[in-house]
């Protein structure tokens, strides 16, 4: 949230192994609903190639984060893992 805070969009990405971890953080810096793009957990046993069919997957949801169509830290965000 720093980034944003100082007019620097991002997109962060986790896996979904992560989500309550990252709820619970963002909620405790003020943040409850802020924007998290899922995937599938584990990723580390990925091919570089699955791996590249995952990115590519994401790449919309990634890209609509850090342009001025990704909306603010205080909108809703998903957190159904992408398959």
């Amino acid at each position: 949230m720093y980034f944003e805070a100082h007019g620097v969009p991002t997109a962060i990405v986790i896996s979904s192994a992560f989500v309550p971890a990252a709820r619970l953080q963002a909620a405790a810096l003020g943040a409850p609903a802020y924007p998290v793009v899922v995937v599938p957990h584990p990723v580390q046993p990925l091919t570089p190639e699955e791996l590249q069919r995952l990115a590519d997957k994401i790449f919309e949801e990634v890209v609509c984060r850090v342009t001025s169509a990704g909306g603010s830290l205080r909108e809703s965000s998903d957190t159904a893992p992408r398959n």
